[in-house]
């Protein structure tokens, strides 16, 4: 009984420093993935900055382009006469929605590429909590464990002599 006390009480201080070593190797993978989150984060956010104004120039290149194509003065107003002007400015809307579309298409492919990168990431955070949760769980059991083996140093040498004879008995 006294070994058993014994024992108990030198383990629950080894489980414990166990906890704690755990806590401790958790923050630092947790500050790794955490890091490596920021700047996943400020890359991206460079990403789309780079994207909005690479856009913005061919937006504004291509609207030069087609205004380009509208004559100005009395060649405007002849073209208004015979309809050409109305077919390039149909013509110019055509391009226009086509360019919008095309930036929105790769606005949402750039988008969707970094959300994968991110579900990738916070898939190894959760692992990693979920991990951890499992490991300190697992401790905080060792502990309990014994702890009652420590209270079992408690009790009177007698009833725990009734308590194995019982459960000798019931066994037999």
């Amino acid at each position: 009984d006294a070994v058993r006390a014994e024992v108990a009480a030198r383990m629950t201080g080894t489980i414990k420093r166990h906890i704690t070593d755990a806590r401790g190797a958790f923050q630092e993978r947790s500050k790794s993935l955490e890091s490596a989150k920021r700047t996943m984060t400020a890359e991206h956010r460079s990403e789309r900055s780079k994207l909005k104004d690479r856009q913005r120039d061919e937006w504004n290149e291509g609207t030069r382009g087609r205004a380009s194509r509208l004559p100005r003065g009395v060649k405007a107003l002849w073209w208004r006469l015979t309809g050409q002007y109305r077919e390039v400015r149909n013509l110019n809307e055509r391009e226009a929605q086509q360019q919008r579309e095309r930036q929105q298409e790769e606005r949402e492919r750039l988008v969707a590429g970094q959300l994968d990168v991110r579900r990738s990431l916070q898939a190894k955070i959760s692992e990693l909590r979920v991990a951890q949760a499992e490991r300190l769980k697992e401790l905080r059991r060792d502990v309990g464990r014994f702890i009652g083996l420590s209270r079992l140093r408690e009790q009177s040498s007698h009833s725990l002599n009734n308590s194995l004879r019982l459960g000798l008995r019931l066994d037999q």
